[in-house]
Order: C-alpha cells, then structure tokens, then sequence
C-alpha cells in the first residue's frame, strides 16, 4: 500500500537586507561643504579669538574715526566704513590662512580627505568659505558704520551721507582681494605658522623697497599688494588703469600661490 505524498513547492529564500556600502553613500552637497568649513573656522580657540578681536576692533575703529576724523568739518559715513574696515582686510585673511592651511598643521586633513576624496571639493569649499567669512564681517562693519553715523546725526549733526555707489563695493572686492591672498599662501605653504608669517611679512617688504627706490616706483602699484590696493581704500571711483593694477597685484599675491600650491598639493602624499 503507497501513501501519496503532496510536495510543496519550496519557498525561496528571502535575500537578506544588503547593507549600505560606503560607495552607496551620496556624497556631501557643495553647500555642505561650505558649511562644514565655516563650522571649522568657529571650532577652534584660534578662529574664534581671532573673529572676537576682528569684533572688537572694528567696534574701535568706529568710535575712533567718529572722533577723529582728520581734514573734515562734519563726518562722513564713508570714512567710517572705510575706517571700519582696516582691521577686517588685516584679520580675516589670517583666518582665510588657517582655513587653507590649519588642517595640514593638526594632521585633520586625512580625516577630511578619507571622508571627501576629492581634493578639488575641499579646496573650494575652503576658498568659498572664507570669502563668505570677508563679506560677511564686511556687510556687518557697514551696518555698524551706518549706526554710527546715526548716532552722530543725532548727537552732532550734519553727518556726510552721501558717496558715489561704487565705494563700498570697491571695499568689498579688497576684502575679497585680500581673504584670496591669504587663502592663496595657506594652500602654498600647506603649514599655519609659514603661512601666517609669509602673509603678514613678504608682501610688507616689497612696499617699502617700492617706495624707496625711484625706478621701481612705476612698477609698484603692478606688483606690490599695498600699492596696487590703495586706490580701492579712496573716496574715488577707480580708473580702468587702476582696476588693472588690482587685477595684476590680485594675480602675483592670490592666483599664482594658490595655482602652485594646488600643484602641490595634487602630488602630495596625504599620510
């Protein structure tokens, strides 16, 4: 006697849930990128001492000029913002600097560079970010300078108002200009202490030797960075020659440095 058996056709096997690799990870926006930079530049003990005396300096800057403004019966406004703005274009390209170069010195940057292999990305995401940081302090200095001068109106009186509508935009590119030039020596030097003394000192040698010597005075505002910015510090709408001479000393102090240290840091070994 045989017994039929019925045989269930077998189940298949449900595949078990696949983990995420880490190609399967979208990687960061650009805007994430900037953002995470501005977050570094706010972290440290150095960044944030550095944005807090840029603060207060401005703050003095202001109160001084509002005092002593030299050759001028009544205050201007544009004098304020363009006293205001002194400590802006002399700090906040140091942090340009320890942007670029912070994260070599700390050994940080194989940790950045194992999370976002493109070395591309980061070095722009580095440059936008400190650009942000320049016109950032620079739209709040005209806020304070236009405070201050309401306060004058009020106090004194017969506060100056009025400029030609290109002057603040000329000191927002020289802070532009400027935050390039340290990004640009940060990324050259690739070490924080080199880089903020080869900012803060180099270009500072050339203007006096500039000055002193009579055949090199007409070269001057083409390759010296005070020189060939001064115009953008005046009350004056600036000429075609001196956009020129900005657009020279703007490619000698920020794009060749940055151009050489991209190089550099496209053969380097991050280990």
């Amino acid at each position: 006697m045989s017994t039929d058996v019925t045989s269930t056709p077998a189940t298949p096997a449900t595949p078990a849930t696949r983990r995420p690799s880490g190609l399967d990870v979208p990687r960061p926006s650009a805007a994430r990128l900037v953002a995470v930079e501005l977050r570094k530049a706010v972290d440290t003990t150095t960044g944030r001492w550095l944005l807090a005396v840029t603060g207060v300096l401005v703050v003095g800057a202001l109160v001084l000029g509002s005092l002593f403004e030299p050759g001028e019966d009544d205050p201007s406004l544009q004098f304020l913002l363009a006293n205001g703005l002194l400590p802006v274009s002399l700090l906040v390209p140091v942090l340009g600097v320890l942007l670029m170069s912070g994260e070599f010195s700390t050994r940080s940057v194989l940790t950045t560079f194992a999370l976002v292999p493109s070395r591309g990305r980061v070095v722009a995401a580095k440059t936008v970010a400190a650009v942000l940081l320049a016109l950032g302090f620079a739209l709040l200095t005209g806020v304070l300078a236009v405070a201050t001068a309401g306060v004058l109106d009020v106090l004194v009186g017969d506060v100056v108002w009025t400029m030609a509508w290109q002057v603040p935009l000329q000191l927002l590119v020289l802070q532009v200009v400027y935050v390039l030039v340290g990004v640009g020596i940060g990324l050259l030097c690739q070490n924080t202490p080199l880089a903020v003394v080869v900012y803060l000192v180099v270009p500072s040698l050339l203007a006096p030797v500039v000055f002193l010597v009579p055949a090199l005075q007409d070269v001057g505002p083409w390759v010296d960075l005070a020189t060939g910015t001064m115009a953008l510090q005046m009350d004056t709408v600036l000429s075609g020659r001196q956009w020129a001479q900005v657009a020279s000393v703007t490619g000698i102090w920020a794009v060749v440095p940055f151009a050489v240290g991209w190089l550099r840091l496209q053969r380097r070994e991050i280990a």
